[in-house]
């Protein structure tokens, strides 16, 4: 039964999850209207729009104009599947409920500044105002991070962040950390307290220069260097969630 609970709820928020990254994306309204195709335009019916299995039945094409489905959307709700079976296994009762809530913000964070370097204002607001009703309230403290030492950890690292971004923006001339990032990092570094901000910035950074390395591209062109964006905010959530996980072991 829990694991039909966590495909089923998985699926259900993976679709809200991909509907919510690509409104957040384009400035859209999350509320309406309905479903529609990114393509023609026209709203999805809901037999056209089950989560995954929608997919698979329709070829990875739609229903209306005959386009392409992206598999961003199929992706993100099996990955979602996956996070809430981890949850699952590792969570119970209020504890389950917070950290589904938890997974489903960083999930919307990790791939809208992976796919669009977005971090938006309104998923920061939500995510530091869950992460105090969760932490000082509900006690869901992984780390066990007091309210003093959350709160300096928050400050100090908004500003190595910050600095590291004016660095960079110094010598190259291009901005390499963005204001969202360092907004995220306040929030993230709540959770994590002195002990794993380390841990969290340096795995953070590998998995970011990972990704500039495997999409290949420091390259030469026309005699000049053209560097591959990094999504550094996608990785401090995914690397949040991750140790999360590993101190429940």
């Amino acid at each position: 039964m829990l694991i039909i609970a966590s495909i089923l709820f998985g699926l259900i928020f993976g679709s809200f999850i991909g509907s919510t990254v690509y409104r957040l994306a384009y400035n859209k309204s999350l509320l309406t209207p309905r479903s529609y195709c990114p393509h023609c335009h026209r709203t999805i019916l809901w037999y056209y729009n089950i989560p995954f299995f929608s997919y698979i039945w329709l070829k990875a094409k739609t229903k209306c104009c005959n386009s392409s489905i992206s598999i961003f959307y199929p992706f993100i709700e099996v990955s979602t599947v996956i996070i809430f079976s981890i949850n699952i296994f590792l969570f119970q009762n209020i504890d389950l409920i917070l950290m589904s809530f938890l997974s489903v913000i960083l999930i919307i964070i990790f791939f809208t500044d992976y796919y669009y370097f977005l971090i938006h204002d309104v998923l920061v607001a939500i995510f530091l105002l869950f992460t105090i009703i969760a932490l000082f309230y509900f006690q869901l403290n992984p780390f066990n991070v007091s309210f003093l030492s959350a709160v300096l950890c928050s400050l100090i690292s908004m500003f190595i962040i910050w600095s590291i971004g004016r660095m960079h923006l110094f010598l190259r001339k291009t901005e390499g950390l963005g204001v969202g990032d360092v907004k995220l990092i306040g929030v993230i570094s709540l959770w994590t307290g002195f002990a794993y901000l380390p841990i969290l910035i340096i795995i953070s950074s590998i998995l970011a220069i990972f990704h500039i390395l495997m999409t290949s591209k420091l390259f030469i062109q026309k005699e000049k260097f053209v560097a591959v964006k990094s999504p550094f905010g996608s990785y401090l959530s995914l690397t949040l969630l991750t140790l999360i996980y590993l101190s429940q072991w």
